[in-house]
């Protein structure tokens, strides 16, 4: 039997780190949100394509709000300049396998956006603060 739920809206923390090199202007595009119904942090991310090089979206999961700001503090260094945005996503699919970084990326707009900071700087304190925000801040999945 399989069980659907109903999904809800949910808070979606979108890092981007600024690299004035690249022709986009910026070198990683991640998203991080919290899976209620698995209990999961979802981290779904790319860099930025190159005109070598087309780089392949990652998307990794965790239970602990440690391991995913190590992930972020790997992957973006906390010297660089990065933009940092919450949105809200209605309605995200209920499979955690079907919440892929282009759909996210094609899914976000201006009329979800919840905030925006620019020239951020990537600290523990920030990162574990709006991790703790996104697992506690939610609206439950309802079978």
């Amino acid at each position: 039997m399989t069980v659907t739920h109903t999904p809800s809206d949910t808070i979606v923390l979108r890092i981007i780190e600024k690299d004035e090199k690249s022709k986009q202007g910026e070198d990683h595009d991640v998203y991080v949100l919290y899976d209620t119904y698995n209990e999961l942090f979802l981290v779904r991310g790319k860099r930025s394509d190159s005109h070598k090089i087309c780089s392949t979206p990652y998307s990794f999961e965790s239970t602990s709000r440690y391991a995913v700001y190590s992930f972020l503090s790997l992957i973006i260094p906390k010297e660089n300049e990065c933009v940092v945005e919450l949105y809200n996503y209605r309605e995200l699919p209920t499979d955690k396998n079907d919440v892929t970084f282009y759909f996210l990326r094609e899914n976000r707009s201006i009329q979800n956006e919840i905030v925006a900071y620019v020239n951020q700087h990537i600290s523990y304190k920030s990162i574990m603060n709006t991790l703790f925000l996104l697992q506690n801040v939610t609206n439950e999945y309802e079978p």
